[in-house]
């Protein structure tokens, strides 16, 4: 059955009027948070220990920015460089297991992408194909949650990013599909601590080749400043930034091709990455003037305190974004997902190939859910009709 509009359209209308009193809400914070990031960049050397020293000494658990060595209210130039670099990117798919399929498969399919610009040459593609393992490297054939293989998919991404070797003198950005920080908290802490382990070995490996890693986030959700900008507001009666993200205030601050300051990221599991680990990142607005289009960049503390390697990755970004016209996104990020993605059919491929296995070894032909068939079924003669 289809939605009920009819009772929906008052709903609808209820919606739009709600927004639009948030977004006359917003605007009003935006003023507010861009007032405090000025103040906060003229006194930047005055304020920058006692801000930090506020935000790390509370138990909130808040994600929050803390200052570096940039004012915070910088918009920094894209650099003219010459481009001679090598770029490696990467990125994942993964099959979750399903109880209703007719086998348990958890895998994890990884691309990894090298190319040169200016080289003439074509991007070299890896395909990296797994099936989990655990502890003992034994292949999972059980129920594994979601969360675990997503965080095994992340590991493989630094990994192959990692594993790669340079034969050339050239300097080589790293770059991976959304932030370098780990979110996924699987059901076994000891499996969570592994892939940690793993992930942090192979961060420390781009480390020791000099690599600049980065991870990039399209349109980017978080307030991290803002937050910072709150702990420099509680003590006045100015508007509360409750609700406001960064990307409204670097969208008014950054103008095309501009980065901000990079911050420090300040997090519960942030904290975990120390040294030359440690998450910092930058916003940088890679539109148009008519279409400002935000991004945020992760990059541990290697990078971040080279302003050079910083210049280059700013340019590498804002070059491979053009590529992809109107809707600016890097461009081998984009290829690297698409040679990454696992289709349905192929799935589907793999199950049959696992049951034909399975039978010569007398285990007997497997069968999905009564449930699963019957959807299948009744999407096959929607379609036919």
């Amino acid at each position: 059955m289809p939605l009920n509009y009819l009772q929906l359209q008052p709903q609808i209308e209820q919606y739009s009027q709600r927004a639009s009193l948030s977004r006359q809400e917003l605007a009003s914070k935006l003023q507010t948070a861009l007032e405090l990031l000025r103040d906060c960049g003229r006194r930047h050397s005055e304020i920058r220990s006692s801000l930090n020293e506020k935000i790390t000494s509370r138990q909130r658990g808040d994600r929050c920015s803390l200052l570096v060595d940039e004012p915070a209210d910088s918009a920094i130039n894209s650099p003219d460089l010459s481009l001679n670099y090598i770029l490696l990117t990467s990125d994942g798919s993964q099959i979750v297991p399903s109880t209703h399929d007719a086998l348990s498969v958890a895998l994890v399919n990884t691309s990894r992408l090298c190319y040169q610009p200016g080289s003439g040459l074509a991007p070299q593609v890896d395909v990296f194909t797994k099936f989990l393992t655990d502890e003992n490297g034994q292949i999972e054939v059980g129920e594994v949650s979601e969360d675990l293989v997503s965080l095994k998919r992340d590991v493989e991404e630094m990994r192959v990013l990692a594993e790669w070797q340079n034969d050339s003198d050239l300097p080589v950005i790293a770059l991976g599909d959304g932030p370098l920080e780990l979110f996924h908290q699987p059901r076994s802490e000891a499996d969570f601590t592994r892939a940690f382990e793993l992930y942090q070995a192979a961060l420390g490996v781009l480390h020791g080749k000099g690599s600049i890693a980065a991870g990039y986030t399209d349109r980017p959700r978080a307030s991290l400043v803002v937050k910072m900008l709150e702990y420099m507001n509680e003590e006045s009666q100015q508007t509360s930034l409750d609700g406001l993200e960064d990307l409204a205030v670097f969208s008014e601050l950054l103008k095309p091709g501009q980065r901000s300051a990079v911050f420090a990221l300040w997090s519960s599991s942030s904290q975990k990455y120390t040294g030359d680990l440690a998450l910092h990142f930058f916003y940088l607005n890679v539109g148009s003037e008519k279409f400002p289009w935000i991004a945020r960049v992760e990059i541990p503390a290697w990078v971040a305190v080279d302003p050079q390697q910083v210049s280059l990755l700013q340019r590498a970004l804002l070059d491979q974004c053009r590529l992809m016209g109107t809707r600016p996104y890097p461009y081998l990020l984009h290829r690297a997902h698409e040679e990454a993605v696992v289709h349905f059919d192929e799935k589907e491929q793999l199950i049959a190939r696992l049951d034909i296995e399975l039978q010569r070894r007398g285990l007997g032909l497997s069968a999905q859910s009564n449930k699963l068939s019957a959807k299948e079924l009744q999407s096959r003669t929607r379609m036919e009709r």
